[in-house]
């Protein structure tokens, strides 16, 4: 099918996916300014980057400090393009939820995009509002291996107030001014985490002029934070077949309401997304879960899988698109991630090893000034997490830009001698 055929057969799809029945709940979240407090929370084996801020709310009579001016940690994006962040609450009433309010799942979404941010605006806050003042009793209280890293984590806060991270995007920025529709990309976290973890990698991507929707798996992270400040701390913590579908199925509704937005003509997304350009991207459960919606959903054009082991019937079924997983060192493993019938049948396959790294390699964990270097060593490994960043957004950034932009990168060729930590392997002919 040529691209004009292509193109024409998304925009009827796109057409028909807009009637369905959906709620969509916009969220600003610019007036709620972070005060903090925090420490390292490892989930089982793995190890998993974490803080948290308390935020004083001006309507309940309390303080709101002076915002921070402390340089970012985290490295600027290395793109064109500045980035904007911002928050949705959506509702899919085409799935029931008895345990939601509103009788269907509700999900939070946070968007980066290439952004016209105004002069002198503030950068976001890393982790914003009420996310960053709940992690420690939602989450950090409730990992019991945390325990030997808090005091060290609590002592280095001193020198390093949670409150002074920002970010390199704006909150609720313009999106970049002109006609230029862009390429989508969605994204969920690993089992129990948020997209704020992966705050690099994100913003990264929408400087070379990507829209990101980090969408954020109610029940399957510690907490959500709704849009009426209703918290969900209930969290399914196993990994099982029979979960994926909520994790598949939160990935397709973000896609839909993207759709919903770029034909509302009050949205500053009108007509800027490009949907015949869609992949599908994640860390660990969150990656297993994109390769299968990129078998489910024929909009999703690749899959990339952050060192995830596979689940749902892609595993035996194989996927026919463009494929890479990025792995990190397993010695002695045959088969780990099951994607043998997905390597061998993907149009093309890679598989990338990163050496000296842990399943953390593409979070921010080991660039936070309060971890203590023994806690960083168990978050991304023994490579210097910047190099891990510097490498995991450079593949990641070509295979979206080859498999849905049609720009070819020497990078997916071979062993690349930039890049020597990587170990290489493609099924291309």
């Amino acid at each position: 099918m040529d691209r004009q055929s292509l193109d024409s057969l998304g925009e009827l799809q796109q057409k028909n996916r807009l009637e369905a029945p959906m709620k969509l709940i916009s969220r600003n979240t610019r007036g709620i300014l972070p005060s903090v407090c925090v420490a390292l929370g490892l989930m089982g084996a793995m190890a998993l980057p974490c803080a948290a801020q308390v935020s004083e709310d001006k309507s309940l009579g309390t303080a709101v400090p002076a915002r921070a001016t402390t340089p970012s940690p985290l490295p600027a994006p290395a793109g064109p393009y500045k980035v904007g962040r911002t928050e949705f609450d959506w509702v899919d009433t085409s799935r029931p939820d008895p345990n939601s309010p509103s009788g269907h799942r509700e999900i939070v979404v946070w968007l980066w995009y290439p952004a016209s941010p105004k002069d002198g605006a503030a950068t976001a806050e890393w982790m914003p509002g009420k996310w960053g003042e709940l992690l420690l009793p939602y989450y950090l209280s409730k990992q019991k291996s945390a325990g030997p890293f808090l005091s060290e984590v609590e002592a280095r806060l001193k020198d390093h107030p949670i409150r002074t991270i920002r970010t390199h995007a704006y909150p609720d920025a313009p999106i970049l001014h002109g006609q230029k529709k862009f390429p989508v990309l969605l994204f969920e976290p690993g089992f129990g985490m948020l997209p704020f973890f992966y705050t690099t990698l994100m913003e990264d991507l929408a400087s070379h002029g990507y829209i990101v929707a980090g969408t954020i798996p109610t029940y399957y992270t510690h907490y959500n934070v709704f849009s009426n400040g209703r918290v969900v701390d209930t969290f399914i913590s196993t990994h099982t077949n029979s979960h994926l579908p909520d994790w598949t199925g939160d990935m397709i509704f973000t896609l839909n309401q993207l759709e919903k937005l770029a034909a509302d003509a009050k949205s500053q997304f009108h007509e800027r997304l490009n949907f015949i350009r869609v992949g599908a991207l994640g860390h660990s459960f969150g990656g297993a879960a994109s390769v299968q919606v990129a078998k489910d959903d024929p909009r999703v054009r690749a899959a990339l899988d952050l060192d995830g082991t596979l689940v749902g019937d892609v595993v035996d079924s194989g996927l026919s698109k463009p494929f890479l997983m990025f792995d990190h060192p397993r010695p002695g493993e045959t088969n780990y991630h099951r994607d043998a019938v997905v390597f061998r049948d993907a149009k093309p396959a890679y598989r990338l090893t990163l050496a000296g790294s842990t399943h953390g390699f593409s979070t921010d964990g080991g660039l936070l000034p309060f971890f203590p270097a023994s806690a960083r060593a168990e978050l991304v490994g023994t490579i210097d997490p910047a190099r891990a960043l510097t490498i995991t957004k450079a593949y990641v950034e070509a295979f979206f830009g080859e498999y849905l932009e049609g720009k070819k990168s020497p990078l997916l060729n071979g062993p690349s001698p930039e890049y020597p930590e990587i170990t290489f392997e493609t099924n291309k002919k």
